[in-house]
């Protein structure tokens, strides 16, 4: 079973739509602070009347804050994600919804979005299939002067680095079992994402034409001392 088809039947569960999207079920709390992330991030989402696409859109508190801000704004939305992941997600007259794996779902998806976020996604395409096919469709759903967030990205490199600080070191003991030895090796990994993989993605799209960036992530996320974020632009 690939990383789609797990969380499919994750959202036909009983478990917390935290745990749904894959964080912890204690990581509750500091999903609020995703949302505001992304204002700060995405110049386009605080504007009125914009076209927002939001792939993977999980369940739960990002998207309902995404949904809330969108009604607010005027702006429409088109939410992609498994059918039984959206099924858990309201409806309203400006929200679209398109079930399957994306981009094989996209065929009558005719036209751009001013915003595109794919949180916390990345790292289930990079296990699945073809992380560049994925992101070409995405920077090519992008309007003149659109944004795509690719968001809480592991960064293999940036774990290792983090755990062989005192802070990182004694945090890990408390929340894990696993030896952290095992997971500071320097030897390469091909199956993580790491600062070379990321530095790819960046170099691939500004080839391309877009303007592209990492940006750290704000303290208090779930994932923040591990994770990193990709912001790419479309040149007007």
């Amino acid at each position: 079973m690939g990383q789609f088809e797990t969380y499919e039947e994750l959202a036909k569960s009983n478990k917390s739509t935290t745990e749904i999207v894959g964080r912890y079920k204690e990581q509750e709390k500091a999903e609020k602070f995703i949302f505001p992330d992304l204002l700060n991030k995405l110049n386009n989402l605080s504007k009125e009347g914009v076209s927002i696409c939001d792939i993977g859109c999980g369940c739960g508190s990002l998207v309902d804050n995404l949904i809330a801000h969108a009604e607010k704004k005027s702006s429409s939305l088109l939410l992609i994600d498994s059918q039984s992941m959206l099924d858990r997600i309201t409806d309203k007259p400006f929200i679209n919804k398109v079930s399957g794996k994306f981009p094989s779902n996209i065929s009558n998806v005719d036209k751009k979005f001013d915003v595109i976020i794919v949180y916390s996604v990345l790292q289930c395409v990079f296990l699945d299939g073809n992380v560049f096919n994925f992101l070409d469709n995405c920077v090519d759903l992008l309007e003149k002067g659109g944004e795509l967030l690719i968001g809480d990205i592991p960064n293999a490199s940036k774990k290792k680095r983090f755990l062989k600080t005192e802070f990182g070191l004694n945090l890990h003991k408390k929340t894990s079992t696993v030896p952290v030895d095992r997971l500071i090796k320097d030897d390469f990994n091909k199956m993580a994402l790491d600062d070379s993989f990321l530095l790819m993605i960046l170099s691939r799209y500004r080839n391309m034409g877009f303007e592209t960036y990492i940006l750290s992530q704000d303290k208090d996320l779930p994932f923040s001392f591990t994770r990193e974020d990709i912001l790419i632009r479309k040149n007007t």
